[in-house]
């Protein structure tokens, strides 16, 4: 237990990834992130040329310069990090230089902004003049920085 100006937290491990983990990185994004930074919880392949693929757990955009672009995997330290963790972030790396991948992702992150009026006029005033879908065009011709965000700090 740990206790903070009268207030006592108890030290609490997901068990559940998807159900339990998952909606915490979500809802603390903007904290992870940046304040500018917009978390696409979408399930989206990204293959490989070859055909390949894995699904990443989100795609963040973040809009402050100099603007990045992440593939975000959310993990439990009760995974394997050899045998599912870094398997997964191969797969990542090598769909992500696929220029088809890239062009799926910019049309899903368009279309999902465009879906929601009040993010779609949060995003058009963070990149100001410019149209949106260049500006998210112009973003992921980027590299991505892959992010995995665990429950836990282990040893490995």
């Amino acid at each position: 237990m740990l206790l903070i100006d009268g207030v006592k937290y108890q030290l609490w491990t997901p068990k559940d990834e998807e159900k339990e983990f998952h909606p915490i990185v979500r809802e603390h994004s903007k904290e992870i992130f940046g304040e500018t930074s917009l978390y696409f919880d979408v399930k989206h392949v990204l293959k490989t040329k070859s055909g390949i693929g894995s699904i990443p757990d989100a795609y963040v955009i973040n809009l402050t310069k100099p603007l990045e672009w992440y593939v975000v995997e959310n993990e439990l330290a009760s995974h394997p990090v050899y045998d599912h963790i870094v398997k997964q972030l191969t797969k990542f790396i090598n769909g992500i230089t696929n220029q088809n991948a890239r062009s799926q992702i910019l049309d899903m992150l368009y279309d999902e902004i465009n879906k929601d009026n009040v993010l779609k006029a949060t995003v058009q005033e963070l990149v100001g003049p410019t149209d949106i879908h260049h500006a998210i065009s112009k973003l992921l011709s980027k590299l991505p920085k892959i992010v995995i965000v665990i429950d836990e700090k282990t040893q490995k």
